[in-house]
């Protein structure tokens, strides 16, 4: 191919500048990258806030990527205030975060405030809401034959402690037959006053019962909640509080409360193991589990004082996360120092160790019982009864013998339902 350019003379083969030959045009700079913007769920989900655990202590962690400050445990809310610098217990970041980042960290922030505000008006809304179905409530049970006489009228006129609306009782009165008749306005706040006396009024007391049956039901607890022991218990505790009680926050529960109730029974129940020392000793028996990728070792002790007691549950996720195994000389470590505190109450108080058939904590029993010489190890026998019954149920004639079970046990439990609802039925005919 040849160029030419328009002053070419023909014939002319006199070389010729490159600019002569070629138009000179502009290269246009390479467009830049347009990277879509950065949405958050949860601050976790910014690639900068990394999350691990220490390789000495085993605790959880952190690290901005935009400093390189680490700190201990996941707290999403210091992690956000870190990066955006308004929380006061954690040090803002001081490295450079991208505009990309910062916009992300910062629209995250905003919808964290919106969502609050709008689940505080939403709480609010439902406090409105329960107020008038709740007062539908006792306007019914009010219908259903309770009486309201002069005598045991309530003063209405006070300020309602949940709606802060007042409510008036005004009266007439019938001077020709001299009867008074009382007409009132009332509301569910109104009930919490009780009449004058140490005895609760009965207004109260149907308030209180049609607020405990819809906590009960809206939160699917069975109908026997008013009738448990430790429920009562706590009605009770409660009523020795003052009017600004209230009860502990999700964190209380599963923070502080729930270590010391565990405390509490695991000291009881390894009380009872050691019922009658001198003439009974412990069996000891565990087994591995894993229950949503969580891979765990429960140790359980027996004795006649008390024939079923967990001494411990054992989280074998950071060993697991390591590379490791449970094998024998895992399982062993882990349940002697579950046992060491068996010996702190009576030491040599093992005499027994039972494990199923797997190898490996068949040789963790082994090793266990080089520290308790006294002990011996078993394997389980319903775990091995149950893998003989699995086998056997895979023959044919079991296997359709199963089945026939099955439809007898299924037409049994049909036909109950069909005579349960034809009783029903000549029941309500003659009525």
């Amino acid at each position: 191919m040849v160029l030419h350019s328009d002053n070419d003379i023909p014939d002319d083969v006199t070389p010729r500048p490159l600019d002569e030959l070629f138009e000179q045009t502009e290269i246009p700079p390479p467009p830049e990258i347009q990277l879509a913007p950065l949405v958050l769920k949860t601050i976790w989900d910014s690639d900068m806030l990394i999350k691990f655990l220490d390789d000495v202590t085993g605790r959880k962690k952190w690290r901005c990527g935009h400093c390189g400050q680490e700190w201990f445990e996941h707290n999403a809310t210091k992690a956000l205030g870190h990066v955006v610098g308004i929380v006061k217990d954690i040090k803002a970041c001081r490295g450079t975060i991208p505009p990309r980042y910062k916009d992300a960290y910062l629209n995250f922030y905003r919808s964290k405030y919106d969502s609050k505000a709008f689940k505080a008006h939403s709480i609010a809304k439902m406090h409105s809401s329960l107020d008038t179905t709740d007062n539908h409530t006792l306007t019914s049970l009010l219908k259903r034959g309770l009486k309201r006489t002069a005598d045991t009228a309530i003063d209405l006129t006070v300020h309602s402690p949940i709606t802060n609306s007042v409510t008036t009782a005004t009266s007439s009165r019938s001077t020709s037959n001299k009867k008074q008749r009382e007409t009132f306005q009332t509301t569910l706040s109104n009930q919490f006053y009780n009449y004058p006396g140490s005895r609760s009024s009965p207004d109260a007391v149907r308030a209180a019962n049609v607020a405990f049956a819809h906590f009960t039901l809206a939160n699917s607890l069975s109908f026997r909640t008013g009738e448990c022991i430790l429920f009562c218990r706590y009605t009770r505790a409660v009523q020795q509080c003052g009017a600004d009680y209230k009860p502990p926050g999700r964190n209380m529960v599963s923070g502080k409360l729930l270590d010391a109730t565990f405390e509490s029974y695991y000291h009881e129940e390894v009380g009872k193991l050691f019922e009658e020392p001198d003439l009974y000793s412990i069996s000891v028996y565990g087994d591995g589990a894993t229950i949503k990728t969580t891979p765990l070792i429960n140790v359980l002790a027996c004795s006649p004082g008390n024939p079923a007691c967990v001494l411990d549950v054992i989280d074998c996720t950071l060993h697991m996360s390591e590379g490791g195994k449970k094998d024998a000389k895992f399982i062993a470590q882990e349940m002697l120092q579950v046992l060491r505190n068996l010996d702190n109450i009576k030491k040599g108080s093992v005499t027994q160790i039972m494990f199923d058939g797997a190898s490996n904590v068949q040789k963790a029993g082994s090793i266990i019982a080089q520290h308790y010489p006294c002990a011996i190890v078993e394997h389980g026998a319903e775990h091995v009864v149950s893998l003989i019954v699995e086998k056997l149920m895979l023959l044919p004639c079991l296997r359709e013998y199963g089945k026939l079970c099955k439809v007898v046990s299924d037409s049994n439990l049909l036909f109950y339902f069909l005579f349960r609802l034809l009783e029903l039925t000549i029941h309500f005919t003659d009525t």
